[in-house]
């Protein structure tokens, strides 16, 4: 069963020289300094994929959200994480057109478990 999907969004300070773009590619940013959560699972991957050149700074939960506010770095962003915390101040989350960054999530159960699945529909898909 389809769950949700998700989106990832820059996040770049309004000083940025791609902060008025509409949309941009991961490429876009490649070879830059940007600062990024730790245990990202499989998004991992697709930056090491596709933004080989660029030097990520690694932070936890807590204190990436501080550096994030603080720092002229940019960063990554989500629909869901925009939904669940809001938009960080002086921030401005540009929309990253490469099909690997927009991902759906499935709900798998046992057929026999149908009913119960049910009591949990699908929020924003």
């Amino acid at each position: 069963m389809k769950y949700k999907e998700e989106h990832l969004f820059f996040s770049l300070p309004p000083a940025h020289p791609l902060s008025g773009s509409s949309i941009l590619d991961l490429k876009d940013l490649s070879g830059e300094t940007m600062l990024l959560r730790s245990h990202l699972g499989f998004w991992q991957n697709i930056l090491d994929e596709k933004m080989p050149d660029t030097h990520f700074i690694t932070q936890e939960d807590t204190v990436f959200n501080e550096l994030v506010k603080a720092s002229a770095l940019p960063s990554f962003s989500s629909d869901l994480v925009i939904q669940r915390e809001g938009n960080v101040p002086n921030r401005i989350n540009i929309p990253i057109r490469d099909e690997e960054v927009h991902v759906t999530y499935y709900c798998c159960y046992l057929k026999k478990t149908q009913a119960v699945a049910k009591l949990f529909p699908s929020k924003g898909a």
